[in-house]
């Protein structure tokens, strides 16, 4: 390759990143705007008033702390041949408002009522380890591999979030 393509490779991925760096922390400095989700149609359905819900829409944005592949002994492939990719995001306060009156009847609870407060997320998304039906170089083999049995695998994903809520009756 020559320098100039290597150059001008160099400079597109540089403004590449860049330019992804500023639109992740723009996205993260936004509000969460609040969404009502329309329950009209229960009202119809099950012939009652409609609970209210107010939600907000997560942004899931890249983390950061790319774990990428790790030399692994015995092995012909570095194992995370496929990195874990993490993404954080924060969940978005909810409120939900269910009239009960004409389910236990007028002189009871009026209506339950439920918050969950937003809280931060962190996520990793899993990740294949695959193993070839070689093992690495040997001594006593003249620097050839011996076979064995063939393995793969996957790595569970990760989840991390502080969630809380509160319910109440009126």
């Amino acid at each position: 390759m020559k320098k100039s393509t290597r150059g001008a490779l160099a400079v597109a991925l540089a403004c590449a990143a860049a330019a992804g760096a500023g639109a992740g922390t723009a996205a993260q400095a936004a509000e969460q705007p609040s969404v009502t989700v329309p329950l009209n149609g229960l009202e119809y359905a099950l012939d009652m008033e409609a609970p209210e819900l107010t939600t907000g829409v997560p942004v899931p944005l890249p983390g950061e702390g790319l774990d990428g592949p790790r030399y692994a002994q015995d092995s012909l492939l570095p194992e995370r041949a496929v990195p874990r990719f993490p993404v954080s995001g924060v969940l978005p306060d909810t409120q939900l408002s269910a009239p009960l009156s004409e389910v236990l009847g007028e002189d009871t609870v009026e209506s339950l009522g439920a918050e969950a407060q937003g809280s931060s997320i962190e996520a990793v998304t899993p990740t294949p380890n695959l193993d070839l039906p070689l093992t690495a170089p040997q001594p006593d083999l003249w620097g050839l591999p011996a076979p064995k049995l063939p393995s793969a695998g996957l790595e569970a994903p990760e989840l991390r979030a502080q969630p809380a809520a509160n319910l109440g009756l009126a």
